[in-house]
């Protein structure tokens, strides 16, 4: 037998190729054997050793079946859905099914109850510059079975937690003699503590007459919370400015002050 040296190489190698060796389980004797079996001796790695050999990749890579992932999945790049698209900025991933594909958020309808509405026909004078007055909306309204309840010193009482909005309105008029104006401020208050910002006009006749309106949103977290809202002469003006009611020719009258509160389902 020639040296193996003195064998032409084979540049083009393939698992149907052959080579000899001795087989031990045979007493020894040569024999020829396919590559392809001698690969199919070699055990399959499991992915943990593939990943501890190089845990990073630039290449592609296709899943089928069921992928779990039992801790961080982090996606520095794109993410596509079923057509290959990676949606815009605001859009999220949503099931379709048997894939998933990027869409718009959907507008939800905001469902509001009413729980109080409430109107004072009493004309509201604070007692001088500087003094708060705490705002009235007519008799007392509702129990400690209701939402909401109020009692006629317009002291305003969540029974239950969640989300409220709260319109207040008021009718400002300056009442007495002309010259200079008066700053009539007007705010909201939670559990004795100012909610929101100050809101304030100035009237600078008399019989001047103008509306004041307030919105508020409230997330209510304990039963038992209270709400009040409070009016005040500024010193920057004159001792003027008050709510007044008014009768109206043809429509209802004005109150001097209302509320309308609504609970967020």
């Amino acid at each position: 037998m020639a040296k193996i040296s003195t064998y032409p190489l084979d540049q083009t190698p393939s698992l149907l190729d052959k080579v000899i060796g001795t087989d031990e389980d045979g007493s020894g004797v040569t024999s020829n054997y396919l590559i392809s079996d001698i690969v199919g001796l070699t055990p399959a790695s499991t992915l943990d050793e593939v990943l501890s050999a190089g845990n990073t990749s630039a290449q592609d890579i296709t899943l089928s079946g069921v992928s779990t992932f039992s801790d961080t999945l982090a996606v520095t790049g794109t993410l596509t859905d079923e057509s290959g698209l990676s949606g815009t900025t605001g859009q999220v991933l949503s099931s379709v099914g048997t894939n998933v594909e990027w869409i718009d958020i959907p507008v939800q309808p905001v469902n509001l109850t009413s729980v109080l509405k409430a109107s004072s026909f009493v004309n509201q004078m604070p007692s001088g510059l500087g003094v708060p007055l705490q705002v009235t909306f007519g008799s007392a309204q509702g129990t400690v079975s209701d939402p909401v309840q109020i009692d006629q010193y317009g002291l305003i009482r969540f029974n239950e937690v969640g989300t409220y909005f709260l319109s207040g309105y008021a009718n400002v008029q300056r009442i007495g003699s002309n010259g200079g104006f008066c700053r009539l401020l007007y705010r909201f208050l939670v559990n004795s503590l100012q909610h929101g910002i100050t809101k304030g006009v100035d009237l600078t006749n008399t019989n001047e007459m103008l509306p004041l309106e307030t919105s508020q949103l409230i997330e209510v977290t304990s039963p038992a919370t209270v709400c009040t809202f409070e009016i005040m002469r500024d010193l920057a003006g004159i001792d003027q400015g008050s709510l007044i009611t008014q009768s109206a020719s043809a429509w209802s009258s004005i109150p001097s002050a209302s509320i309308y509160i609504q609970k967020l389902n």
